[in-house]
């Protein structure tokens, strides 16, 4: 049951990165086209180096969480909404609007689709951080077409 939800999250994610990609580029003025594909890759090759100790803690806990959503889908909305997670005996109570909580429940959405493979959750949270900040570099060029190209590096 678990590799077919995965795989069919899978082929939804892709579609969707894809048909975004596609029009994204379409969309883009030539000045921003180019960098596109080049920044992705780039954006792709960062998310897969070594993690640090902030990362590990949050996939520890985004796995913890996974494994309380396996355990009883039924909850999965009070899970979801709540600000504790259990992981054995350990218990991380936090801040409901805490930024750690809120990236620690994306790592566990993302757990479902990679089936807790850290290098493959690294991957898809690089790409929606690549897309924010597409999106971001592609607002700022539509709202002040006199800067450069490169003014969303900056912000």
């Amino acid at each position: 049951m678990r590799l077919v939800f995965a795989f069919v999250l899978n082929l939804v994610v892709l579609a969707g990165l894809a048909g975004w990609l596609r029009a994204e580029y379409r969309r883009a003025p030539p000045a921003l086209r180019r960098w596109l594909v080049l920044t992705l890759a780039v954006r792709l090759a960062v998310g897969g180096l070594p993690h640090g100790p902030d990362s590990r803690f949050m996939s520890y806990w985004g796995l913890a969480l996974t494994a309380q959503f396996w355990a009883r889908p039924s909850a999965a909305w009070a899970l979801w909404q709540g600000h504790e997670i259990r992981a054995g005996a350990a218990v991380l109570q936090a801040y409901a609007w805490s930024n750690t909580l809120f990236t620690i429940k994306l790592l566990g959405l993302l757990n479902l689709v990679s089936l807790g493979n850290q290098w493959l959750s690294s991957c898809y949270f690089s790409l929606g951080c690549f897309v924010g900040c597409w999106v971001l570099v592609r607002t700022l060029a539509r709202l002040f077409p006199a800067a450069p190209a490169g003014v969303g590096a900056v912000a």
